[in-house]
């Protein structure tokens, strides 16, 4: 068994580990770098392996920065089938679909008030990118059967998001569980993450491993003590609902690999050069930006 490390590595971000089992070279999550400028330019570099080389890619779930790539790895040559749960695929859908035109617009806006350093901004890729890669994954409900050459594939849900699933690998006398985020026990919305399997190795992202959730207040009172239950309760009630979302001082959490920061969208790194208004996201890659990472000025 071999393991290649091609994202979220050093970072929290970009999902995309290869793993060669059994003869077959396959893809677990192919995510988005997302964040400041210098993870963004990372999109615009090669992989770090041949993507007509790869047999498949298997999804743990929809967020983009497990799933936001495949336009790009579909691009650059992959031909091979991408697994995933029922729910993933039709999450991807919307959000490979939402972030491509989101690329598209980036370029468009550069190229019409002529911020990009570039003589022309292009997208990182397209709505038509999206839809061949989206065309291309499979559902597979999580436990049933999937091989993938002589690889035997199954997936298990760990809670976290709708169709999000845990995947182990097996060949022989070996074999590998991987998951990207697992759910809370307690939650109000989705079930607890069911057992893993057990495997030789284990491949688990940890974006929180260096400090508990709830310091203190859960210790004193544990996940089922009514005071620690409300607050949620109250805004997942106010979500449910359609009310407003909880701000920061309600405890709303930052997206994955993402920091709140105090200062305004114009004093943020990574903001498109000659343009300090130019609220371009994490999420969507200011095409402008990442392209300078390809062909310098």
């Amino acid at each position: 068994m071999q393991i290649q490390f091609l994202g979220a590595a050093d970072t929290v971000t970009g999902s995309r580990h290869l793993v060669t089992l059994g003869g077959q070279r396959i893809l677990l999550d192919c995510g988005l770098f997302q964040g400041y400028k210098v993870l963004r330019e990372r999109n615009w570099q090669p992989l770090g392996a041949l993507p007509r080389d790869i047999d498949a890619v298997v999804l743990s779930h929809a967020h983009l920065d497990h799933s936001g790539w495949l336009p790009g790895l579909v691009k650059a040559g992959f031909k091979g089938p991408i697994y995933a749960s029922p729910a993933t695929r039709d999450l991807a859908e919307v959000l490979l679909l939402d972030s491509a035109h989101l690329q598209e617009e980036d370029a468009r806006r550069a190229n019409r008030y002529g911020y990009s350093r570039h003589e022309k901004a292009l997208p990182l890729y397209t709505k038509a990118d999206a839809k061949r890669a989206i065309a291309r994954i499979q559902a597979v409900p999580p436990g049933r059967a999937l091989k993938v050459g002589d690889v035997a594939v199954q997936m298990t849900p760990v809670g976290h998001l709708l169709g999000a699933c845990s995947v182990r690998l097996a060949h022989r006398n070996e074999s590998l569980a991987f998951s990207g985020d697992v759910g809370r026990s307690h939650d109000l919305l989705m079930p607890p993450p069911q057992p893993l399997p057990a495997a030789d190795v284990l491949l688990v992202e940890s974006t929180y491993g260096n400090r508990l959730h709830h310091r203190g207040r859960a210790r004193r009172a544990g996940p089922d003590h009514p005071r620690d239950r409300q607050p949620r309760r109250q805004g997942a009630a106010a979500l449910v609902r359609g009310g407003p979302r909880p701000g920061p001082a309600a405890g709303a959490a930052a997206p994955e690999g993402r920091r709140r920061d105090p200062r305004p969208a114009a004093d943020l790194p990574g903001q498109p050069d000659g343009h300090r208004g130019h609220g371009a996201t994490p999420a969507t890659a200011a095409c402008c930006a990442c392209r300078s990472a390809r062909s310098p000025a």
